[in-house]
C-alpha cells in the first residue's frame, strides 16, 4: 500500500495541559493526515473513560506523565497496565528532560518518551 492510501494513524492525547494539548493537536495537524487525534483527555481516568468507550482502540496514546489524578511515578508504575487496557502504544510525554526517566518509561513498556519542549512533527 502506497503511503497516500495508508490509513492515518489515530492517537488520543492524554494531556491536562490545555496549551501542550493544542501544541500536539496542530503537530498532528501539520503531518498531512498521517495522524488523526481520535480523542483527548485531562486525566488518566478520563482518558481510561473515553478510550474504553471508543469503538476501536487508538494506534497509540500520547500520555502526559504528570497529570491530575496522577503523579509521575504512579503514571510509570501502571503504564503496563494501561498499555494492556488501551490496547495501544504508548508515547510518555514530560516537560523533564530526564535520561532516568526516559529509561524508566521504556522499562516500564512505552513505545516512546518525548520531551514537550523538543515536539515537533518530526519527533510525533
Amino acid at each position: 500500500m502506497s503511503d497516500s492510501t495508508r490509513a492515518p494513524v489515530r492517537a488520543f492525547l492524554v494531556e491536562d495541559d490545555p496549551v501542550h494539548r493544542m501544541i500536539l493537536q496542530r503537530i498532528a495537524g501539520r503531518l498531512g493526515g498521517e495522524v488523526e487525534v481520535v480523542g483527548t483527555a485531562s486525566t488518566r481516568a478520563g482518558a481510561d473513560e473515553a478510550i474504553a468507550a471508543m469503538d476501536s482502540a487508538p494506534d497509540v496514546v500520547l500520555l502526559d506523565l504528570t497529570l491530575p489524578d496522577s503523579a509521575l511515578d504512579d503514571t510509570v508504575a501502571a503504564l503496563p497496565e494501561l498499555i494492556a487496557r488501551w490496547g495501544a502504544r504508548v508515547v510518555a510525554t514530560s516537560a523533564l528532560d530526564d535520561a532516568a526517566i526516559s529509561d524508566r518509561v521504556r522499562r516500564a513498556g512505552a513505545a516512546a518518551f518525548l520531551t514537550k519542549d523538543g515536539l515537533s512533527a518530526e519527533r510525533l
